[in-house]
């Protein structure tokens, strides 16, 4: 299967193609400018890395949330219209899924953690090992102290990754069982978004360009602000 996937949850934007279910392009920049002036650009840079014309793509994965709800707004409206446009299978993935697929193979638990602002974090815990992920709690948001009270309470090792981790990286490192993470691992990358995405195909475990929504896990500003409005209406 010959497939595009798309990660624009974090600050960093990412691309990759997959034909006949193999890596060929991986493209990742992380710039002041918005995603929506460089996500088009990349998709047609990779696509011309790996031969392929964008009607030979047969599935498009990308990253249905958490994280920026602005990057994941960009990234959703280029797949859903990729989809709509050439009729093709489309994938909404976790991006804390694809942040824990990266540690697949480790054994125990991983807690994947994105930066959230307003003094929280993103967040869910995994089982890994044996290149398999199991989500073992749902996507969430909370305060820092908060979720290293509550993998402290674990008392096993718990490797931490993410950029929310980078963040609040003091708090983590000060919790006796956590292990913080470094490097390119805080990054979900599209190419973690393919893998899981082609798992999700050959499941059919797919969705239509109009049924694939966001997964934000809590309130934008505005609607948080609508809300209190209409609560203190009443």
């Amino acid at each position: 299967m010959n497939l595009l996937a798309l990660e624009t949850a974090t600050p960093v934007a990412s691309v990759a193609v997959y034909r006949q279910e193999q890596l060929q392009v991986l493209h990742s920049l992380h710039s002041q400018r918005t995603h929506s002036v460089q996500l088009g650009p990349m998709i047609k840079s990779a696509l011309s890395g790996a031969g392929l014309q964008m009607t030979d793509l047969q599935g498009l994965a990308v990253s249905s949330g958490p994280g920026s709800f602005t990057g994941l707004r960009i990234g959703l409206a280029v797949a859903k219209t990729l989809g709509q446009v050439l009729n093709i299978p489309l994938c909404g993935v976790s991006t804390l899924d694809a942040l824990a697929y990266r540690l697949r193979f480790t054994r125990g638990y991983v807690c994947a953690m994105l930066y959230a602002r307003k003094n929280e974090v993103y967040y869910a815990l995994y089982s890994c090992g044996g290149g398999q992920i199991s989500r073992l709690t749902p996507l969430q948001a909370a305060a820092p102290q908060q979720v290293a009270g509550e993998l402290a309470g674990y008392g096993e090792e718990v490797l931490c990754v993410g950029d929310g981790v980078l963040a609040y990286g003091e708090i983590f490192s000060r919790v006796e069982n956590l292990v913080v993470s470094g490097g390119a691992l805080n990054l979900p990358g599209a190419d973690c978004i393919a893998e899981l995405g082609l798992a999700m195909l050959r499941e059919g475990c797919w969705s239509s360009a109009f049924d694939l929504m966001p997964e934000y896990v809590r309130l934008s500003e505005a609607e948080a602000r609508l809300q209190a409005q209409n609560a203190g209406g009443i």
